[in-house]
C-alpha cells in the first residue's frame, strides 16, 4: 500500500469516526433532555456532549480535505491560470499546512502533558483529560500529514505525482 493510498484510507477513517461522535453528542443532548423531562441528572452528559462536538470537527476537517470537500478559494483560482493559479495554491497550502502543523504539534503535546500530570477534568465527570483531547489532537495530525502531502504533489512536476489523488 503506498502512502497516498494509506493517507486517503486514514482520512475516510476520520469520517467515520467524525459520524460516531456527531451520534454520540446527539445521544449525550437526548439524554439530558429525558433527564430535564423526569427530573433526573446523568452526571457528565454536557461534558461529554462538548467532548465529542471537538471530536467531531477536527475529525472531520480531516475528512473533508480529503475527499476535496474543503472550502477553497475557488472564487479567486477561477479566475487565475498558470504560474499565478499555481503561486496561490502553494501558498495557501502553505500556509494552511503551517498553521496546521503549529496546532497538530500544541495539541499531541497537550495529550502527553495531561497524561504525564494525570490531569482530569473539573467537570462533574471528572475524566483523564487525554482521553478526550487524543481524538482532536489525532484528526488535526491527519489534516496537517494531508496538507503537507497536497502541497508537496503541487510542487511535483507534472507527470511525476503516480496516481491521482483526490484533492483538487
Amino acid at each position: 500500500m503506498n502512502i497516498e493510498k494509506a493517507l486517503n484510507a486514514t482520512c475516510r477513517a476520520c469520517g467515520y469516526l467524525a459520524s460516531l461522535f456527531v451520534v454520540m453528542t446527539l445521544i449525550a443532548v437526548l439524554i439530558n433532555i429525558v433527564d430535564r423531562i423526569f427530573g433526573s441528572y446523568t452526571a457528565g452528559t454536557n461534558e461529554f456532549a462538548s467532548y465529542c462536538v471537538g471530536a467531531a470537527g477536527a475529525l472531520g476537517l480531516a475528512y473533508c480535505f480529503g475527499e476535496g470537500k474543503h472550502i477553497r478559494m475557488t472564487l479567486l483560482l477561477n479566475r487565475t491560470q498558470g504560474v499565478l493559479r499555481k503561486a496561490i495554491e502553494v501558498t495557501s497550502l502553505l500556509i494552511a499546512a503551517g498553521i496546521s502543523s503549529f496546532m497538530s504539534f500544541y495539541l499531541v503535546k497537550m495529550v502527553v502533558v495531561s497524561a504525564l500530570l494525570d490531569d482530569r477534568s473539573t467537570g462533574s465527570d471528572e475524566i483523564l483529560l487525554w482521553i478526550p483531547q487524543a481524538p482532536m489532537a489525532f484528526g488535526f495530525l491527519v489534516l496537517s500529514l494531508s496538507l503537507i502531502h497536497a502541497l508537496l504533489r503541487e510542487l511535483m512536476p507534472a507527470g511525476h505525482t503516480g496516481e491521482q489523488a483526490p484533492y483538487p
